[in-house]
């Protein structure tokens, strides 16, 4: 499977997280990016989803309204960029 993007977002998420984009490319365009999809697909049909983006974390279905929020929730040692999403959320209720 041929990749077709451009790779720029890549790229700018890569600067933007000060992470290295070549590898993600890399592997995404090469055997391993083609057997991750394959598998995810395969994974995403046994769930017959009523829509995509479907998000399941942890087993359980999560809607996509404050995505960010319930994913920093679960963590049990918050990740740096979680503690001011969870400190938002907080302030709003």
């Amino acid at each position: 499977m041929e990749g077709n993007s451009d790779d720029s977002d890549a790229d700018y998420c890569g600067k933007n997280q000060n992470v290295d984009a070549d590898s993600i490319k890399e592997c995404a365009k090469g055997n391993k990016g083609t057997l991750l999809l394959k598998y995810y697909g395969d994974e995403s049909a046994k769930g017959q989803y009523n829509y995509v983006p479907y998000l399941v974390i942890n087993g359980e279905h999560r809607t996509r309204s404050n995505f960010m929020y319930k994913v920093c929730k679960i963590f049990t040692v918050t990740p740096p960029p979680c503690v001011e999403v969870l400190k938002s959320e907080e302030d709003n209720k």
